[in-house]
Formats: structure tokens, sequence, C-alpha cells
């Protein structure tokens, strides 16, 4: 898979996608990045914390799977984001960070389809 297409699409779907990261199970990054010119508001350290408690979100919702079906994301909104995590495959996720009144439905959908058109 094209990780860096992906990052890419994800984000020219709406100028208010703040991030988009892809991550290994591991949550090493493989691909994606902040958009250029945005504050930050997190530290490095921080934002790796973030990163870790996604990788162990996705973890631990697979133990379910077998009764409730596969995750196709997580979302939590924050006073100043809203941030989502979404499966890519089994061994990758992206994690997408937006402006707090971005029409989120918008992002999920335009992300699920990426995903879906990159798998195929």
């Amino acid at each position: 898979m094209d990780f860096e297409w992906l990052y890419k699409e994800i984000m020219n779907l709406d100028p208010n996608v703040r991030l988009a990261v892809v991550l290994n199970r591991s949550g090493e990054r493989i691909s994606g990045g902040h958009r250029e010119n945005l504050k930050h508001f997190l530290t490095t350290d921080e934002f790796n914390m973030v990163i870790y408690h996604a990788c162990q979100r996705w973890e631990g919702r697979k133990h379910l799977a077998h009764k409730i079906g596969k995750a196709l994301y997580s979302m939590t909104e924050y006073e100043k984001v809203k941030r989502m995590s979404f499966p890519i495959d089994e061994n990758h996720m992206v994690l997408v960070s937006t402006d707090p009144l971005v029409d989120h439905t918008k992002i999920i959908n335009g992300v699920l389809n990426l995903i879906k058109t990159a798998n195929e």
C-alpha cells in the first residue's frame, strides 16, 4: 500500500485536517505529519504518548471483534481538536486530527473510502 498517497489524500479532504499519521502496530510513524503553519498543542513527547495510547486501544478493540465485528474507526472530540483513528489493515492504522468545527462525518466517510480504495 502507498501510505504516502493515503496521507496526502487525507490531508486533501479538508483544509481543517491538522494531521494525518500512518502508524504500524508498535506506533512507529510510517508516513504523514502535521499541516504546515499550524500551532501544535502538544509537545513531541506528549504526541508520542497519544500515539502509544492510540495503538494500545486498537489492540484492545481486537479482543471483542469476534463478537461485535471489527472497529471501523474511533473518534474523540476535545475542546481544541477532534481526533480520529482508523485501522488500515492488520498491521497499520492512521491517526487524523482536525479542527473542532469540521464536519467529522465528511472526514470519517472520506478516510474510510480512501482506505477501501487503497486496499483494493
